[in-house]
């Protein structure tokens, strides 16, 4: 007698169905992140839900799943709605079953300081509820850095880690080039720039912020992670990094990010307004300036990381699918290039003329 094998898709439907406890009618996959598969989900008594499958592996030992969870379920108990529940765990899946919130994509030239004021307020709320009930079990962000010496040190990490990928392609050794000529002294400049400005301003270097200065953060936040739903509510999306943070460090990522692509007056509506929200914070708008190139340094090597081998099952894995390996480092190369020499123009003028132009004014400054 013939045996059916059963698909992938059927496995993980299955295991859906035990999860929710209803007959799954389909899944539809949604293809939303780098780090995980998501999932529509269409059940038979025609609920809606959305499943995220969690990549694991030996090199990567953050609980990604436990993260969302926790934040999820922090941020419904402090009142935050404006990000999807969750409604069941598959712990030994790497599966959580979440409320499906009907809405659509943001693209990145549809983006409205509307869109800047929602991103804006809800930062706020989460510095409103940093020190609140519950949020001491909240973990720090990760990669979460909480002196300027420690922002330095991940860029170090994540710069030895590339020492690490195989030169074994044409691709590999113009990284490799580029790391050495262009990066390297792009690294020390920056370095010798940002703690001269940390003397002038009299900020320390080594000494961590102090737990009345920190904010809880997405880590990974902005408008690639939401969506606008029927109501035009801006939703947020992904908290596998979720904790506690630097605002400073939040405020140059959210202008970094690759996955923006904001226009200059869009960046200089957030910088004003994530200023403003946060004016008690002391010398803010100097460190977002000292951030700001640290913070472009780190995003430079993790444009690279379709160069590191472990990186690649969690890619494919993500994605679905197999693709072309060599033009996707390629791709990312030319982003790191075009990253790297942009750092000392653009969105650095903006940091800096904010904090000139507020100087004697602003408490932000």
């Amino acid at each position: 007698m013939a045996v059916t094998k059963q698909s992938p898709e059927d496995s993980l439907t299955k295991v859906i169905e035990r999860l929710l406890s209803r007959r799954i009618l389909r899944l539809e996959e949604m293809r939303a992140g780098r780090n995980s598969r998501t999932f529509r989900v269409w059940c038979r008594d025609s609920r809606l839900y959305v499943a995220k499958l969690y990549h694991r592996s030996d090199w990567d030992k953050r609980d990604r799943l436990g993260t969302e969870v926790r934040a999820l379920r922090f941020l419904h108990a402090n009142g935050i709605r404006d990000v999807p529940a969750v409604t069941a765990v598959d712990e030994a899946h790497h599966i959580i079953a979440c409320e499906h919130i009907d809405g659509e994509k943001i693209p990145k030239d549809k983006v409205t300081e509307a869109h800047i004021d929602a991103a804006v307020d809800f930062l706020f709320r989460l510095s409103e509820i940093t020190n609140g009930d519950g949020a001491d079990e909240i973990p720090p962000a990760s990669e979460a850095c909480f002196s300027l010496s420690e922002m330095m040190r991940v860029v170090r990490m994540r710069r030895r880690r590339l020492d690490t990928v195989p030169v074994d392609s044409d691709v590999s050794r113009e990284m490799e080039q580029f790391l050495e000529r262009v990066f390297e002294p792009a690294y020390r400049e920056i370095r010798s720039q940002t703690r001269q400005c940390a003397r002038e301003w009299d900020i320390p270097w080594d000494e961590p912020i102090g737990v009345n200065r920190m904010t809880l953060s997405p880590s990974d936040f902005g408008f690639h992670n939401a969506i606008i739903d029927r109501t035009a509510r801006v939703v947020f999306l992904d908290f596998e990094y979720f904790g506690r943070d630097d605002p400073a460090k939040t405020i140059a990522d959210f202008m970094l990010h690759p996955g923006m692509g904001l226009s200059d007056n869009l960046n200089r509506a957030f910088l004003h307004q994530a200023l403003k929200a946060f004016h008690r914070i002391p010398q803010l708008a100097q460190r977002v300036e000292i951030a700001y190139p640290l913070c472009a340094l780190k995003w430079v090597l993790l444009l690279l990381n379709e160069f590191v081998p472990s990186e690649w099952a969690r890619r494919e894995f993500a994605d679905g699918r197999t693709s072309d390996l060599e033009k996707r480092k390629s791709n990312q190369l030319s982003k790191a290039r075009r990253m790297l020499a942009n750092i000392d123009n653009g969105l650095t003028a903006i940091v800096r003329d904010h904090r000139e132009k507020d100087a004697g004014n602003d408490p932000t400054a």
